[in-house]
């Protein structure tokens, strides 16, 4: 028991003394450790009918297309363009993601997508944590997203959050899928409208290279973050 206190406080102690700092999570160089391929898909999958592509050019990735209704829906389909399956960096002792990009549309219908996770009572298609964001117009910035926004408790049918994290922290982010994400999404969902987001990579940050062991409980495997994402 003394010895897991030592742990603890020592984790404490290298929290609060280590440096903040920012970790690429995924670049479109190809020469880049954290490149990763990100492939397009669209609702014509549930018999929708909107249309898009992504694309690289010049290190920036460059997704663009319409969204239109679904017609067995009467509502707004989707676009979205996701990495496979792979291994990211640990970004468990950050706070925020951190997307660069810029848009040349009027569009209120971004969200962005970590991981497979899924909620008991989420349906078939509904995996990942995911979160809304606004995107920036004519100039690149860096698009801030807590930790906290994300939640795996969401609507297929429209991409609303039908359970937020700060609800109920069952649907937030984990330590454990923050050690390695594994995939990484961009959507244009839930607003009908044309589309383009030029990205010129995502970030984690708010990150300070230790875990506080109060927050993990000692390393047990998905033990909820929510007392960090609300700091």
């Amino acid at each position: 028991m003394r010895s897991l206190l030592c742990i603890v406080t020592s984790l404490v102690i290298q929290r609060t003394t280590s440096a903040t700092s920012t970790i690429n999570i995924l670049s479109f160089a190809t020469s880049s450790p954290n490149f990763h391929q990100m492939n397009f898909q669209a609702d014509p999958v549930m018999g929708g009918k909107s249309t898009g592509s992504f694309k690289t050019e010049s290190n920036i990735g460059i997704f663009s297309g319409t969204v239109r209704d679904v017609p067995s829906l009467s509502a707004p389909g989707f676009i979205k363009i996701q990495t496979p399956n792979g291994n990211f960096p640990n970004i468990s002792t950050c706070s925020h993601i951190l997307i660069e990009a810029m848009t040349t549309a009027n569009y209120q219908g971004w969200r962005i997508g970590l991981g497979n996770s899924k909620a008991p009572q989420s349906r078939r298609f509904a995996t990942g944590h995911k979160a809304d964001f606004s995107a920036p117009s004519d100039k690149y910035q860096n698009i801030s997203v807590a930790f906290g926004s994300f939640t795996n408790y969401w609507d297929p049918a429209t991409g609303d959050a039908i359970v937020t994290c700060k609800e109920n922290v069952k649907y937030c982010l984990t330590i454990s899928i923050l050690e390695n994400v594994q995939t990484i999404s961009i959507w244009a969902e839930g607003v009908n409208g044309d589309v383009t987001l030029n990205i010129r990579g995502i970030y984690a940050t708010g990150c300070n290279g230790v875990i506080d062991g109060s927050l993990t409980n000692i390393g047990i495997i998905g033990k909820d973050v929510s007392k960090f994402l609300f700091a």
